[in-house]
């Protein structure tokens, strides 16, 4: 997991931050996310 924002489009004090996933998740409830492994997100 890369936790330090990355360099981008943002305005100053927002970082866009970029993980990547080891396991896959099911979301078991509204709003709750579902991921496949080594898929990339974003905020």
């Amino acid at each position: 997991v890369n936790t330090s924002p990355s360099s981008g489009r943002s305005s100053p004090g927002q970082g866009i931050w970029r993980v990547r996933t080891l396991y896959a998740c099911m979301a078991e409830n509204d709003g709750e996310l579902s991921f496949e492994p080594n898929q990339i997100i974003t905020n």
